[in-house]
């Protein structure tokens, strides 16, 4: 009786949740009600502008205006509410709303229903409960992974500028063109975050962390939570190769710590998992003929870290 009651309340919160975050919405003409995939809209409609070369959503909603007679406003709320889970127009009736998506399905993917998911009424079955549920869940990740691309493919531009000194493919020097990539991200995540505090300190952290990074211009460079959360992350500092192959130098730095210090004092054993890490990468670029440069072989291993320092701080991915 006890588990009922509590069962109960549980369906009644997320009920109320539901209805105030409005993440689905009723057909009046047929009484069914959709929840909006919204994850499966932005892709297609991102590379939508990609194989059309829109170049931007402006002109992507132009071209749907011309065609299907939706305006430019209508669309715009669309994509709020895909980004941001809410309408401009917060009265607008759930038939309009839906009308809208099953155009812009019909553009799209010739198909009204392409980003409509039928549900059954949330209070009918436990099932229903669960698909929703998890439907948030999946859009918080992804909202997540957005983020994650765009300080990826900083990460993945290590090689291609020359440790940042220069924009990829061009002899321009590179520090205001990654000064400005790093405060556009910022300004999406307040975008993307609004009203969600601990998300944006999350990220934020993780910005400035990065941003640290690119402008030191050493190797590894990260800072000590990064090397933290990937340990690996250090077999690329100086120190190991020193000890490796300059034992009686290594010796006399670690033993005069008033001159010049290591970052990292390493024992025989991570030596050695050191020794079997780039070892194992040989046999692997050797394999496959892969030619990797070192520097590449660390931009690989500063990708993963940055994998890691994601999972770590946002461990709802894992959920």
């Amino acid at each position: 009786m006890k588990l009922d009651i509590l069962k109960k309340i549980d369906q009644d919160l997320i009920a109320a949740k539901l209805k105030k975050n409005k993440i689905h919405f009723k057909d009046n003409e047929t009484g069914k009600i959709y929840a909006i995939d919204c994850v499966k809209y932005i892709y297609d409609r991102n590379q939508y502008i990609e194989d059309y070369g829109l170049k931007n959503v402006t002109r992507f909603r132009n071209k749907v205006y011309l065609e299907k007679s939706l305006s430019e406003k209508r669309i715009q709320e669309l994509d709020s509410f895909c980004t941001n889970r809410k309408f401009i127009i917060h009265k607008k009736l759930d038939s309009t709303i839906l009308s809208h998506v099953k155009l812009m399905g019909e553009f799209l993917r010739n198909d009204e229903f392409a980003y409509l998911i039928p549900l059954i009424p949330f209070s009918d079955t436990e099932e229903n409960r669960q698909k929703l549920v998890m439907g948030e869940k999946r859009y918080e990740k992804e909202r997540i992974r957005s983020i994650y691309a765009l300080l990826n493919e900083i990460v993945n531009d290590l090689v291609a500028s020359d440790h940042y000194n220069f924009i990829p493919g061009t002899t321009e020097q590179g520090w205001s063109y990654y000064e400005s990539k790093l405060f556009n991200i910022k300004k999406e995540i307040n975008e993307k975050f609004l009203g969600e505090e601990d998300m944006i300190l999350r990220f934020e952290r993780i910005v400035d962390e990065l941003e640290f990074f690119v402008k030191c211009y050493s190797t590894p460079g990260v800072v000590d939570r990064w090397a933290e959360i990937n340990p690996t992350i250090m077999y690329f500092d100086a120190a190991y190769e020193i000890m490796s192959e300059e034992r009686e130098l290594y010796e006399r730095i670690k033993n005069n710590p008033e001159g010049f210090s290591f970052r990292v004092y390493p024992t025989e054993k991570q030596l050695q998992k050191r020794q079997a890490y780039f070892e194992d990468i040989k046999r692997k670029n050797t394999y496959h003929n892969l030619q990797y440069s070192e520097t590449q072989i660390f931009q690989n291993e500063l990708v993963n870290t940055l994998k890691k320092v994601l999972e770590h701080d946002f461990p709802e991915l894992k959920n």
